[in-house]
């Protein structure tokens, strides 16, 4: 994907409005993700910000990993109680 981004870099610099269905055929890819590209689609997010459903939990789980000895199973088996 990155040389098509180079490709239509360079046709906007020409100020030309470049052919979708024949960058499509050229690179492999359908003319319209190369259309969404063109019109400023960057690609997804590398991260995302997501809540863990373990996050209202997290207090708890710290008070119980400060207990000596205590194991990852006790501490899963005494949170599902």
């Amino acid at each position: 994907m990155e040389k098509v981004k180079q490709q239509l870099e360079i046709i906007r610099m020409m100020g030309m409005k470049p052919n979708f269905s024949e960058l499509g055929r050229i690179y492999g890819y359908d003319r319209r993700t190369i259309k969404k590209y063109w019109e400023g689609y960057e690609g997804k997010p590398k991260k995302r910000n997501k809540k863990s459903k373990l996050d209202k939990y997290l207090k708890r789980i710290e008070e119980l990993l400060s207990i000596k000895g205590i194991t990852i199973r006790a501490l899963y088996e005494k949170l599902k109680d």
